[in-house]
């Protein structure tokens, strides 16, 4: 029985496993970010003390998980991490009629949400009963990458302070506080009015 068999029997991963744990977390830890490549498969290969063909077969490893890229010429590079888009929620307060102020709001947030690959769920809310924010909560937690929630509509510091205890992410204002005899700064930047800031 051979050294390499032997160690593989009392439980040790093939070198090659523990080769590509290493290089992965140097990867994702930018270790290699300053040029962006892997060095040269020699050099690797001296360093892991292995030959080029085990040391092949842990590269092969990283780029089924797509975390490399061998480019013809240049060497292996590392792949840019993907982020996942993110999903936001537009909850409108107030009936189904959208006024042309909140259509032009909705369509410029869709644009600009699609540049960066964002979701944008839509939901009107016209009750603000206890079961109607449960649903809502319930549709919310269903969401797997939720940055955060656009509230639009004229809205109370109660009402804010509701939402916040019930949702736990984020949230942008739009629209106009109401009911409340003076306007706290950390509520409402300010109120548009066509392209002026009032």
């Amino acid at each position: 029985m051979s050294v390499k068999t032997s160690a593989n029997a009392v439980g040790r991963p093939p070198r090659y496993v523990e080769i590509e744990k290493v290089l992965r977390q140097r990867i994702l830890s930018d270790y290699y970010s300053a040029s962006g490549f892997l060095p040269q498969e020699r050099e690797l290969a001296q360093e892991f003390q292995v030959s080029r063909n085990t040391l092949r077969s842990a590269l092969q490893r990283l780029s089924d998980q797509q975390l490399i890229n061998k480019v013809q010429g240049y060497g292996t590079m590392v792949r840019r991490p993907i982020e996942k888009p993110g999903e936001y929620i537009v909850l409108h307060l107030g009936g189904s009629n959208l006024s042309s102020f909140v259509i032009t709001i909705l369509h410029e947030i869709d644009s600009q949400a699609s540049q960066h690959s964002a979701c944008i769920i839509y939901t009107p809310l016209t009750n603000l009963a206890d079961d109607e924010l449960a649903k809502l909560q319930q549709r919310l937690t269903q969401q797997r990458n939720l940055k955060g929630l656009l509230l639009i509509g004229n809205y109370t510091r109660a009402l804010i302070r509701r939402l916040q205890s019930v949702f736990k992410i984020p949230m942008v204002l739009i629209g106009d506080l109401w009911q409340e005899s003076e306007r706290s700064d950390e509520l409402v930047v300010s109120q548009v009015v066509g392209n002026d800031y009032a």
